[in-house]
This record gives structure tokens, sequence and C-alpha cells, in this order.
């Protein structure tokens, strides 16, 4: 996954939370929060950083695959074109 990529999920996943801790923590300080909305934000937490674990994981398992097709089958960009400008020069 490029590096673009894993930025926009960080900073989306750290929106999200932030909503959250900003709302919880508007009105009341943290000792005076309830357990139930410290456990429903450990659990948030936890959750977050598993689909984050487990999209980075897929992602990289995507390109992984990506890669070892693209070297399989030789079906490079860049290889195609310079065999394609080699081919040029070697008609004219």
């Amino acid at each position: 996954m490029s590096k673009e990529n894993r930025e926009k999920l960080t900073a989306l996943s750290n929106n999200l939370l932030g909503l959250f801790v900003a709302d919880l923590f508007k009105d009341k300080p943290v000792k005076e929060i309830p357990e139930e909305k410290k456990a429903q934000l450990r659990a948030l937490v936890e959750d977050l950083k598993a689909q984050t674990d487990s999209f980075l994981e897929n992602q990289k398992k995507t390109e992984t695959a990506q890669n070892t097709t693209t070297k399989k089958t030789g079906d490079n960009p860049l290889r195609a074109a310079f065999k394609k400008r080699k081919e040029e020069k070697g008609t004219e």
C-alpha cells in the first residue's frame, strides 16, 4: 500500500477517535466518566487498531500478489515501453 493511502487511513482513524473522545470529555472530567464509557473507548480503540491492521495486511498481500504476477508475466509497463522504443529504433 502506498504511503499516501496509509496516511489517509491513519488520519481517518484519528479523526473518528478524536470526535468520540472530544464528545466524551466535553462535559465531564476524566474521573467522572462512567466505567461503561471508558470500556467503550477502550473497545473502540482496539477495534480501530484491528481494522487498520487487517486493512494494511490485506493491502500488503494484494501488492505482493500484484508484484509477483508482474514479475512472472513480465507485464512491467516500463519494460514494455523500453521494448517498444527499442523495436522502433531497430526499424528505422
